[in-house]
């Protein structure tokens, strides 16, 4: 079984546009609320597929939205 990765941000806005992106990448993602065991400046995170990491850190990166992932 395939593990998942929680990608964090600072702002709600962040979250959206980081969506929009993966979803523009035919990447499924789920946008859930952070773990009460995880600190965050949102309350809300990404959730995806470890295999979609590379691809996804790359754009999010050309793209300058800044994220962390646990």
């Amino acid at each position: 079984m395939e593990s998942n990765v929680l990608y964090l941000f600072k702002n709600t806005r962040a979250v959206i546009l980081a969506q929009k992106s993966i979803i523009k990448l035919n990447l499924k993602c789920l946008i859930i609320p952070v773990p009460r065991t995880i600190s965050s400046e949102c309350g809300m995170c990404i959730e995806t597929k470890k295999s979609n990491e590379e691809l996804i850190d790359k754009t999010l990166d050309e793209l300058g939205i800044y994220y962390h992932k646990k």
